[in-house]
Formats: structure tokens, sequence, C-alpha cells
């Protein structure tokens, strides 16, 4: 019984969040601040603070940081030591020399 209780209190929340944030869609960018601030105010009455879990072991900022950069931006493999191919074009395309008027045509 208390199990769907609980189902159908998070139900009606659920449905009256959707409401509040389709409506605030519907009134433009007036609408979505108010929203934004409605939420703002209902975290303050617990003196909550934005935390970052422990990331591989690190807990300070600096190495959390570094944790999180090395997971998004790791270095770039290796290249093997191969030499570069060497290239060369055997034969060369001829192109005749451009009279002004044909540039000033091509130039519109």
């Amino acid at each position: 019984m208390q199990n769907q209780k609980s189902a159908a209190v998070q139900k009606a929340l659920t449905e009256a969040w959707q409401e509040k944030v389709t409506k605030a869609c519907t009134e433009g960018p007036k609408g979505l601040w108010n929203l934004v601030k409605m939420t703002r105010a209902r975290g303050q009455g617990a003196a909550k603070q934005n935390v970052t879990p422990t990331i591989n072991e690190h807990s300070t900022f600096d190495g959390k940081v570094a944790a999180l950069s090395k997971s998004f931006f790791p270095a770039p493999p290796e290249t093997p030591n191969a030499p570069s191919p060497k290239l060369t074009f055997s034969t060369k395309i001829p192109c005749p020399p451009l009279t002004k008027d044909e540039v000033r045509e091509a130039g519109g």
C-alpha cells in the first residue's frame, strides 16, 4: 500500500512539473527564467553546496581537474617511426601563359 501511495505521489509531482515546464516554454524566455528562479529558491532552504564526488581517489580540486582532463582529453597515440613516403610526380602538366583579358574575364 505504501509503495502504491509513493508511486502515485511521485507520478503526480512529475506530471505537475511537466505542466510547469510546458507552460514556461510557451511563455518564452520570461517563463523559463521564472522557472529557474523557482527552482533556485527551492534549494535555498537547505544550505546545499554543489559537490563533485571523489574521482579516481582524487578529492582535491586540482586532482579532480587532472583526472577529468585525462579522461576527456587523453594524450594522442604515439605514431610509429616509419619513414614518410617521398612523393614524386613523374610528369608535369603543361600550363600555357594567361593573357590579361583571360584573367579579367575569369574575375567577372
